[in-house]
């Protein structure tokens, strides 16, 4: 029987309407605001760009295509998917006291079939069935549910999503089943330190507070305590659904093809029908802040992995429905910002912190205003963590004196319009409509899109009174100090009393009362603070390097969009592709320039009308590679490690006021694939900060101190020992280790960077920018000068010998003042210069598995952690430079993913139990393809998974061969759609040319070659492509098994190889005991396998020219 709610009396229709909503000026979507009869608050979105069209290769027009050629192939192409979005506002602030997490339970068994659809999986399968995704989330005070899909399937996917909130069926023989995935993703957040934190703030906020129920929920408090005393547990979950949810509580948005007019028939028809329900949404206002009348307290606990962190949480008003003014975002920018007098600047320059971060929390009983440090060792070592909050106080005291300045505020509002103006369409359109749905409660109709864009009420008042609730004494205000070293930390108070009268030792020696968070069972201490460290703290003295933000630099001012540049001739020869292809979705980049030293790719954008562009460029060093597994392999990527951590460091007050102003910059330099620098954001002073960007690498070695490195390097070695510290990152590490020749795994790294002198690190730098390759892409609003000019900077600015060293073809020179001033930030040494050819670069190189089956067993790094993981890789080889990505290799490995994920996740965790976290993944890297699939579990070990793993994939094999044809055309229009779909955004198609340049395939038009191939894979191929690669005896496999607390299976030690029983497969099971025996498994995995190097095209072959743009 269905749960349902009263329905509305009447026929639904629409109360108002609104038309007039702010949108982006490149914006060609269509907006409406409803407001049904019901209640319901609705956004309709009309995107013409989405619309399905057919594009056919023309052999005509290819006068060496040959009908039947690849040519022939029909492909969709869909510019992006629809979506929609549900949000009703009820979450766990709701939860009844007897059931914590009911909310969230609620959410689950919303999924688990409707009286229309009544079968589990359907809604899920449906949707991943035609390339979408689904999920949904539960916080305090809303639940959101969300979808997206090919945009001819959206009516009947909104169909089924509509039965949430209708005719759900809340199945008993589903109860037991969702309450395990809820205990499983609990399991999950119990490392998590956010999680951890936020688990003891419930557990210490004022009992009858909302804030302090258990939001999560696990089967303690949703399935044995509640059966235990006799509660029916469905009747409690249908009383929870049919008391509190209802139309009145909801937002809807949904972003489809259709017409506006199309768009509100479909909802007035499906979501007109929801009962009203029982009132607006939830808000609790007469609660207050949820640790008022605790005065100011100290709570010390243990962090999961290296370091310390220090949280400072002050009780502000509710700000939900003040969004005109961004009273709260000026308060997070100055004392978050990292320019010039910054908080994050002064932290760092006393050595103190590493990081900062603010962020306001806001919930109808109020807001907290968050300071987050992550503190460095040194610092919390000598006690001067104190001296750190000292230094935040004195940065709010600082703002308080300078008072609210409008011209701040107006350079916020500013940065701020020109973002929502020029904003481009989004990646996924599920995320625009999850972020638009969690507005509507708050914003104006006209401001449904805009809201967090909007500055309309300068409130000099409100910005004030915010500031002066960040001070020490203020009621409510907590500190929460969680730290790798617990206990030091409880005895060094101790020990700092009886040495002097310190106000460190006078302030936290004594009175701490330990206590115990009882769900995650987190042991922590607290106490009240002594009103001498509030009398310190109020007192803090002024610091001359604190002041208020200065005029950002790079705020733009042109937005010209330039036209696309005729060309008679390509400035490089290039040879045309041998087949025949699909019209392109987009144009391939020029090669501008080919010459040693230098590879220049252009590509203008004028299509997507916006003044935005991306520069990357990546830089490849002379010399060979060091010997895998060697020591100088090991200091190689160490020092690769430090110098890219270095140059964000150093580039930190630069970067900082360029992300204000809407740019983007990244160094990863990565010493097995190139050094790799990227800029992206408005184009008018995009090339100077790119420029800027690169002298930061290029002038470093003459300006780190040893007092920075020393920080940074610590820094490092936190990163490292972090890194895995999550099961599935570990095994994913390992499997990285075990399928890459120059890869260096945790323990080692770490090892080599301890040993790492700065003096070490930075001649690796010199060498590299003595001689180096450099290939570089400028994407966007960009012309060939300035791509041309933008090349020769970052040239200059790792080495001004560089561009004098190139030999410019004619007619293509930079312009004389390209290679000027990099900023006044930094700039390379210069010196001799040797400019290496493109074609000497070396190969990414792989280790691929041996024939057979390997499977080594870790344990946990963290060994309270209750997760195992299970990671399988499934390796089909390295495709051969002449393959093209038209092997349909990729394709077969897409399809498999594609008709795997929504059946193994309904076998391993919908009716097995087993876990939160499963699926499958096809990879494809510099022409490697793989295949993995992954299990996390808290309730069972990874053996155990690794065997109903197995089980599912042989059983799976017969559901692929027994899967009807008009099913698995589904799946094939689902695999096609994905590849044809079309760039949303400058940045986007940027990196999609990138991807090829990077991995120097060259194939640009890939997508287009795979979708015209894949009308000729048929349902056998994937069953032959999946019984050999998958269940035959000549499949590659290894299973990394990650064993945590849920894990009870024993140990198993075998030295060799050995037959199955009734198997010709090779299997190895190593059980590690320990970090160096794991290592050991490793590298004896990595001697038996075979070096195979990356796939290389030909970057002078291109497509010839179709419809593109």
């Amino acid at each position: 029987m269905a749960a349902t709610i009263a329905p509305s009396e009447g026929a639904p229709s629409v109360v108002s309407r609104h038309e007039n909503i702010d949108k982006p000026e490149v914006d060609k979507k269509l907006y409406r605001y409803l407001e049904l009869s019901n209640g319901m608050r609705v956004l309709l979105v009309h995107d013409p760009e989405m619309e399905v069209g057919s594009h056919y290769a023309s052999n005509a027009e290819d006068g060496d295509a040959e009908a039947g050629d690849e040519g022939d192939g029909k492909a969709e192409v869909h510019q992006k998917l629809a979506a929609a979005a549900a949000l009703v506002g009820v979450g766990w602030f709701s939860d009844p006291l007897d059931m914590p997490g009911l909310s969230h339970y609620l959410e689950h068994m919303l999924f688990m079939g409707s009286a229309k659809y009544p079968d589990e999986a359907e809604y899920s399968d449906f949707v991943q069935r035609h390339g979408g995704h689904t999920n949904a989330y539960t916080c305090g005070d809303h639940t959101c549910y969300y979808f997206d899909i090919q945009p001819s399937k959206f009516r009947e996917a909104l169909d089924r999503f509509a039965q949430f909130f209708t005719h759900p069926l809340l199945r008993e023989d589903c109860l037991e089943r969702e309450v395990t995935a809820v205990d499983n993703e609990f399991a999950g957040r119990v490392s998590v330190n956010p999680i951890r934190w936020l688990h003891v703030c419930e557990a210490t906020a004022r009992p009858e507070h909302p804030a302090h129920h258990f939001g999560c929920g696990n089967k303690a408090t949703l399935w044995d305590e509640p059966r235990a005393a006799g509660t029916d547990v469905r009747a409690r979950i249908t009383e929870h659904y049919r008391t509190l949810y209802g139309a009145r509580k909801m937002c809807l948005a949904v972003y489809g093809k259709e017409t506006l007019q199309e768009l509100e028939a479909q909802v007035l028809e499906l979501f007109g029908t929801v009962a009203p329900g029982s009132g607006p949404r939830l808000a609790y206002p007469e609660f207050g802040d949820p640790f008022a009348g605790q005065g100011q307290r100290i709570y010390a606990y243990s962090l999961v992995g290296k370091g310390h962190r220090v949280l400072l949480t002050f009780p502000w008003p509710p700000l939900e429905d003040k969004y005109k003014h961004k009273a709260e975002r000026y308060v997070e920018h100055v004392l978050g910002h990292g320019g010039p007098g910054s908080l994050l600047s002064a932290l760092k320059a006393r050595s103190l912190a590493t990081s900062l971060s603010t962020y306001t929390s806001m919930h109808s009983y109020g807001s907290h205003f968050v300071v987050q440090l992550d503190l460095t060792d040194a610092a919390f070592a000598a006690r001067k963590w104190t001296d750190a909050v000292e230094l935040v106080f004195a940065a709010a005291a600082s703002a308080r004196a300078a008072g609210p300045q409008e011209r701040l505020w107006q350079e916020l509002r500013a940065l701020a319009r020109l973002k929502f103006l020029y904003k481009e369409g989004p990646a996924r359109p599920s995320s625009f409509a999850v972020n638009t749905v969690a507005n509507l409660p708050f914003v104006d109709p006209q401001h449904a899109i805009s809201g967090d864009y909007v500055y309309d009420e300068y409130a000099p008042a409100a910005i004030a009174a915010l500031l002066d609730r960040v001070r020490p004494g203020v009621d409510g205000m907590r500190v929460d100090v969680m730290t790798e070293s617990l206990a030091a930390f409880l005895a060094e108070a101790e020990e700092a009393a009886s040495a002097g009268p310190d106000k460190y030792g006078l302030g936290f020696a004594g009175g701490w009362t330990a206590d115990r968070e009882k769900h995650i069972g987190i042991d922590f201490y607290v106490k009240t603070i002594p009103e001498a460290v509030i009398g310190s703290w109020k007192e803090a003295p002024e610091a001359e390097d604190l002041f208020m933000p200065r005029a950002n630099p790079y705020i733009p001012a042109d937005f010209t969009v330039f036209p696309e540049e005729p060309v008679d001739a390509p400035p490089v020869p290039l040879v045309a592709a041998p087949r025949a292809f699909p019209a392109m979705l987009c144009r391939a980049p020029d090669l501008l320039v080919d010459i040693p030293g230098l590879r220049l790719w252009h590509k203008a954008c004028p299509a997507y009308g916006t003044a935005r562009a991306s520069i990357s460029a990546c830089l490849c060093p002379a010399g060979a590679a060091h010997e895998p597994g060697s020591p100088e392999d090991a200091q190689h990527s160490a020092a690769a490690v430090i110098l890219n951590v270095l140059a964000s460091d150093l580039s930190l007050e630069m970067q900082s006021q360029a992300q204000d102003a809407g740019m983007s910059f990244a160094f990863n330099l990565d010493p097995g694939n190139g050094w790799l620098l990227q800029a992206a954001g408005f184009s008018h002073h995009l090339v100077a900060f790119a420029r800027s960007v690169a002298g930061v690498l290029g002038g470093m070695a003459s300006h780190v101190t040893p007092e920075v490195y020393a920080r940074i390097k610590d820094l490092v070695l936190r990163w490292i020992a972090n890194r895995e510290l999550q099961p599935a990152r570990q095994a994913s590490y390992a499997l990285t280790h075990a399928t890459l020749v120059h890869n260096v795994p945790s323990k080692r790294l770490a090892e080599a960077t301890r040993d790492m002198t700065m003096e070490d690190a930075l001649s690796q730098l010199r060498g590299v920018l003595r001689g180096f390759h450099l290939e570089v892409l400028a994407c966007g609003n960009l012309t060939r000068q300035d791509a041309i000019d933008t090349a020769a900077a970052i040239a200059s600015a790792l080495n001004p010998a560089a561009p004098a060293a190139l030999q410019w073809p004619a007619g293509l020179a930079p312009r004389p003042d390209a290679c000027g001033d990099t900023g006044g930030v930094l700039r390379g040494d210069g010196g001799e210069f040797a400019a290496l050819d493109g074609a000497d670069r070396p190969r990414k190189e792989f280790l691929q598995m041996p024939v057979g089956d390997r499977a080594i067993d870790i344990p946990s790094t963290n060994p309270d952690e209750p997760q195992s993981a299970l990671f399988v890789l499934y390796d089909f080889g390295v495709l051969a430079d002449e393959g093209g990505a038209t092997d349909t290799t990729v394709l077969l490995a897409d399809l498999v993913e594609q008709m795997t994920n929504t059946q193994m996740f309904d076998r391993l965790r919908t009716k097995e139990e087993l876990c939160y976290a499963v699926g499958v993944s096809a990879t494809f890297n510099c022409g490697r393809v793989t295949l993995r699939a992954y299990v996390t579990s808290g309730v069972k070990g990874p053996q155990f998974l690794q065997e109903r793993l197995d089980a599912f994939v042989e059983s799976h094999y017969q559901t692929l061969c027994d899967m009807k044809d008009d099913e698995f055309q589904h799946h094939k229009d689902a695999v096609r759609a994905e590849r044809m779909r079309a760039a949303t955004s400058v940045v986007q198609e940027a990196n999609r040319h990138w991807d090829e340049i990077q991995e120097r395939g060259y194939i640009f038009h890939y997508r287009e070659l795979d979708a015209a191939a894949l009308e000729r894979v048929t349902k056998g191929d994937v069953c032959a492509f999946y019984q050999k690669h998958l269940l035959s005896g000549q499949r590659r496999r290894l299973a990394i098994r990650v064993h945590g607390k849920s894990s009870d299976e024993p140990g198993r030690a075998r030295s060799g190889e050995d037959e199955s029983a009734g198997s010709h497969e090779q299997r190895m099971g190593i059980r590690a005991a320990d970090v160096d025996a794991a290592l050991a498994a490793l590298d004896a995995l990595r001697a038996k396998a075979e070096v195979v190097r990356a796939r290389v095209g030909n970057h002078k072959v291109v497509a010839a020219p179709g419809a593109a743009k």
